[in-house]
């Protein structure tokens, strides 16, 4: 049943109705749409896309955003356009790529074929807490916590950022062990 207080004058309104409207408050607003009954397909094309998704967000989680915030959020906010939230304009660096397979293999090739950025990423990746992403019947293929990391990296150095121990304008191979390693402690410190 819906909770709705002055009606007429759209105030305020939560809940389902019968199995029609559902209103809900979101961004600060009041709001109505249809009531849908969930789904969770298991295509291949969706469980390719929960993988990237994951990948991404395990970065998010990783990064400390509590204040005060890691170096790297306080630099990702920084180059975040006015109507963006911070941690979609970083995700959307490197989703918007990787939404092709062939885009995907281009980046695991890269990481993959350059030993210490593989190596650095793999120990970065432990030192925050960053696991694999298993395959199952919601994601399509295992990604490492290196790979994860490195697909945060690809998201810096496409912002341009510039960090306070770290500079991230190169594609993540190019950077050296000493940027490699400030990339892991700017997801840390402040």
């Amino acid at each position: 049943m819906a909770k709705v207080v002055m009606p007429l004058l759209s105030a305020e309104a939560s809940g389902k109705i019968a199995d029609t409207m559902v209103f809900f408050y979101w961004k600060g607003r009041n709001v109505v749409r249809r009531w849908v009954v969930p789904t969770n397909p298991r295509e291949p094309e969706q469980r390719r896309i929960r993988t990237n998704l994951a990948a991404m967000g395990k970065n998010l989680k990783a990064m400390t955003t509590k204040a005060p915030a890691g170096a790297i959020v306080s630099l990702i906010r920084k180059v975040t356009p006015a109507n963006m939230i911070w941690n979609a304009h970083f995700v959307a660096q490197t989703l918007d790529y990787i939404k092709t397979p062939a885009n995907y293999t281009t980046l695991e090739d890269a990481f993959t074929g350059a030993p210490y950025v593989y190596t650095e990423m793999t120990l970065g990746a432990g030192t925050l807490g960053m696991d694999t992403i298993l395959t199952g019947i919601n994601y399509d293929k295992e990604v490492g916590p290196g790979f994860q990391l490195f697909l945060g990296a690809y998201s810096a150095y496409k912002l341009g950022l510039t960090g306070v121990t770290g500079i991230y304008t190169e594609f993540p191979t190019n950077w050296s062990s000493a940027s490699l390693t400030s990339f892991v402690q700017d997801y840390q410190s402040a």
